[in-house]
């Protein structure tokens, strides 16, 4: 139990790391290439990638879990 608890907060931890790194990407990202403009919505790309990444690293964790939870 111990150890999936553990586990658990790691795959927490790394992706609160990786969302800061996307966060400060994207907020450079738009800083440079549009200093003028401001209110507006964002491009579909850059919602996209941050979106498909989140999505991978959380269906990779649920088979990490039933991977876990199945050897017992």
């Amino acid at each position: 139990m111990l150890v999936i608890a553990r586990g658990q907060r790691q795959i927490l931890h790394q992706l609160d790391t990786l969302s800061n790194l996307l966060h400060e990407y994207l907020g450079e990202r738009s800083r440079l290439g549009r200093p003028n403009q401001t209110g507006r919505m964002r491009e579909p790309e850059s919602v996209a990638i941050p979106m498909v990444l989140t999505l991978v690293v959380g269906v990779v964790g649920v088979f990490l879990l039933k991977g876990v939870t199945s050897q017992k």
